[in-house]
């Protein structure tokens, strides 16, 4: 959003520079920021699922889960370790991963190299001229 003059790290709603009637001017783009807010807004709900799963999981893995019991010292996992899983593949994992992070750093890279490697106009709120 960065690319179509949208502030960071600020709760747009309460932003009381967007009053200015020097900058409603220079702000045409502001419906173009509605989509890029709903996927962020998409994003931030699923990230917190994941953090509220990953503590669900882990407290029910340590009040809940199968304890494991010592015999003369030792741990016993298990002799005869059962077939591998999806999760075991550590090369298809991996390439997973890499898959995804082309995927995501692939968009950005276009932008700019299409640009020829110009930095984004400054950005300013009060509507006074860079320098």
């Amino acid at each position: 959003m960065g690319l179509l003059h949208a502030p960071r790290r600020t709760y747009v709603a309460e932003a009381g520079y967007f009053n200015d009637p020097n900058l409603l001017n220079s702000l045409h783009l502001v419906g173009q920021w509605i989509p890029w807010l709903q996927l962020g807004a998409i994003g931030g709900v699923i990230f917190a699922l994941g953090g509220a799963l990953f503590l669900l999981l882990t407290f029910a893995t340590i009040f809940r889960g199968p304890r494991i019991g010592l015999s003369g010292g030792e741990l016993q996992i298990s002799p005869t370790p059962g077939p591998a899983t999806f999760f075991d593949k550590l090369g298809l994992l991996a390439l997973i991963a890499i898959v995804i992070i082309v995927i995501a750093y692939s968009l950005p890279a276009v932008e700019i190299y299409s640009r020829g490697l110009s930095p984004a106009p400054p950005y300013w709120p009060s509507g006074a001229p860079a320098g």
